[in-house]
């Protein structure tokens, strides 16, 4: 799981390399934060990342994939969580493939720099920076919009295969967390593809979670 470093006017961005956020085999044991009620009969839905620096939660009827999640790389897997075990009622009303990848320490630099990071992601460097094999003509941009401490992209990926039954569409976010860049990734499965409106709410709804599922934690001075 790598990281490709941008620099935008003097400020380095930590872009994840999007491809590599789909490679989901087993990963073994997690490091899992479950506190009163959050591990239920239908499943786990908040993952410490990184020795607890951050946490990753899905929307309601999303459950962290244990096996593809890498806790100690600050990666996380979320889908339904009928997908997940048994027990679990039903699925989200929204149906999708989530990850979370988050930074090292110190690489935030979304907030004041929106923008920039805006700009960047429709130019063919920022395509390429978003596709899974770092190939521009690979990447359809459909949209790129910001709010305050968040940059958002909605595109087409053809580098991406469908042996996992996704889509090459995808909705991704950047944002910092806890002093950290991180990435948050929607696609859709083949079998039940989203709309763009689903899969823009899909993301934000995720974004969301994430950040109140971080709030207690302070980003680290300087």
């Amino acid at each position: 799981m790598g990281f490709r470093p941008v620099v935008l006017g003097g400020v380095i961005l930590a872009l994840t390399g999007c491809g590599e956020a789909f490679q989901t085999t087993g990963f073994g044991l997690m490091s899992l934060l479950v506190s009163a009620g959050d591990a239920t009969d239908e499943g786990t839905r908040t993952l410490a990342l990184l020795d607890g620096e951050a946490f990753a939660r899905g929307p309601a009827g999303y459950c962290v994939d244990q096996g593809a999640s890498r806790s100690d790389d600050g990666f996380a897997v979320m889908v339904g969580c009928a997908l997940l075990s048994g027990r679990a009622a039903s699925m989200p009303t929204t149906d999708g493939f989530i990850t979370l990848q988050v930074g090292a320490g110190g690489t935030a630099s979304v907030t004041g720099s929106e923008e920039t990071l805006r700009a960047f992601l429709e130019t063919d460097a920022g395509k390429a920076v978003l596709g899974g094999n770092g190939a521009a003509s690979d990447v359809t941009l459909r949209n790129v919009d910001m709010t305050p401490g968040l940059v958002t992209a909605h595109f087409d990926d053809a580098s991406l295969g469908s042996e996992l039954g996704l889509e090459p569409r995808l909705w991704q976010g950047f944002l910092d967390l806890n002093g950290r860049m991180a990435t948050v990734t929607v696609r859709s499965f083949a079998r039940n593809p989203l709309g763009a409106r689903d899969g823009t709410a899909l993301l934000n709804a995720t974004i969301s979670e994430i950040r109140a599922a971080n709030a207690s934690i302070a980003a680290p001075d300087g």
